[in-house]
């Protein structure tokens, strides 16, 4: 058996076992049906339509009162070169989104009419220009 000399062994070793994991839940699933909202009557949704469309009016005319200008603009006429003539004439240039809300963009035609102590310009539409000249 054992000597009184030798040392006494160890036990042997035993491995930790995990405890066992808690078994999953039973899943129940459930249907929810959405909750649909009421059908409009045709007068509700005529209603409806006013309302949106006079808020548009009238954002759409917050926008054009704060493009345009408010009061009088001056402006100084500036000058040009032109060469082949060797002089310098009077030039002047408008921008802005002011332009835009007038219904001009790039590209448009413009008449200039001359009057006392004033310049017209007024936007030709692009049914009363003639036919452009093909490029020969």
């Amino acid at each position: 058996m054992h000597s009184p000399d030798s040392a006494p062994t160890p036990p042997p070793r035993t491995r930790k076992r995990s405890k066992p994991e808690p078994a999953a839940p039973h899943c129940h699933w459930v249907y929810v049906e959405p909750t649909l909202p009421p059908i409009p009557t045709p007068e509700q949704i005529a209603e409806l339509r006013a309302a949106e469309a006079a808020a548009n009016l009238i954002a759409e005319q917050a926008r054009n009162r704060r493009s345009l200008p408010r009061r009088r603009r001056s402006c100084r006429v500036g000058t040009s070169y032109y060469a082949h003539a060797d002089r310098c004439v009077p030039s002047l240039r408008l921008r802005g989104a002011w332009l835009a809300q007038l219904g001009i963009v790039g590209g448009d035609q413009l008449r200039v009419d001359v009057l006392p102590n004033a310049v017209l310009l007024t936007r030709i539409e692009p049914a009363a220009l003639p036919p452009a000249k093909p490029c020969q």
